[in-house]
């Protein structure tokens, strides 16, 4: 199993992608790229709605509202748009990019808490020259994917939220 701290690592040590920032989330509950602004994370949590710049790593505060049924929000940030949001209830943020990076997921192992059966989790970035990087081992994440554009990727598990972006 992968620690914060070693995930983040293995993220550093990615062909072609750096890291742009980790920080925890108190009560994490979706997040989504905009579509117009990639670089743009709207996260949305139990104490807050924000808004990450993934290239010069501010966090603004906004209002955001959510529809959960189809798993979509709109934000003042960008109120002509309709930005997809995933949670670990639903919705979901795009595995693979038009270059070719992807991610995969695989389940291993099982591990009983309160009566509950919880399986591992591992995740893979391929990327576009086909390298296979560990970068996820533990606990399911809540979410993970990237951005329309494919020049960034966020993964938010109980440590709080990941992100890299493609080398410029």
């Amino acid at each position: 199993m992968l620690n914060n701290i070693q995930m983040c690592e293995a993220l550093k040590k990615l062909n072609g992608w750096e890291f742009s920032d980790s920080f925890s989330v108190g009560g994490f509950e979706y997040m989504g790229f905009s579509t117009v602004n990639s670089n743009k994370l709207i996260i949305i949590s139990s104490q807050m709605e924000t808004v990450f710049d993934c290239d010069d790593k501010s966090l603004t505060e906004t209002e955001i509202n959510i529809d959960e049924k189809e798993y979509v929000a709109v934000c003042d940030h960008f109120p002509d748009e309709v930005i997809p949001i995933a949670s670990c209830w639903g919705g979901s943020l795009p595995h693979k990019t038009v270059r070719g990076d992807c991610v995969d997921i695989e389940y291993y192992g099982e591990h009983e808490i309160s009566g509950k059966k919880l399986r591992y989790q591992k995740i893979y970035l391929l990327d576009e020259s086909g390298n296979r990087n560990l970068i996820y081992d533990n606990y399911p994440c809540y979410v993970c994917g990237f951005s329309s554009d494919g020049n960034y990727f966020a993964l938010a598990d109980d440590g709080g939220v990941v992100i890299i972006r493609r080398k410029k």
